[in-house]
């Protein structure tokens, strides 16, 4: 069966010495607790955690200094990277539901801003 990970994705979580706990523990939905765990230790080794602990900032304020900018940027490729760790280690099974499960949200919420436009 095909992973949905991304090549680049594995090779992120090659790069840290501790990825070999998520890969040697997916999620199976029987083990969530000790999955979760794991994950918030590999998180913790690159100072990630705050993208499961915090809301991702949707946009920049009007007139946002370059520092800001930065913070910005980092959080959302953070956010990118914890999300593709997060989808490989998990089996194939659950990354396919929960990939359908983001585009079914995202079209929802496209059918609902154009509603709410055309009011």
């Amino acid at each position: 069966m095909i992973r949905l990970e991304s090549s680049r994705s594995h090779e992120e979580m090659s790069k840290n010495p501790l990825a070999a706990i998520l890969e040697a523990n997916i999620f199976n939905r029987t083990n969530y607790n000790d999955w979760l765990q794991n994950l918030r230790i590999v998180l913790d080794f690159e100072n990630q955690t705050y993208v499961l602990d915090r809301s991702l900032p949707r946009a920049l304020p009007e007139g946002s200094i370059h520092e800001e900018r930065l913070t910005f940027k980092k959080w959302h490729e953070d956010n990118r990277k914890v999300h593709n760790i997060v989808l490989a280690s998990m089996t194939n099974d659950i990354q396919k539901q929960l990939v359908k499960s983001v585009h079914g949200l995202k079209s929802k919420s496209k059918v609902k801003m154009e509603v709410e436009v055309e009011k």
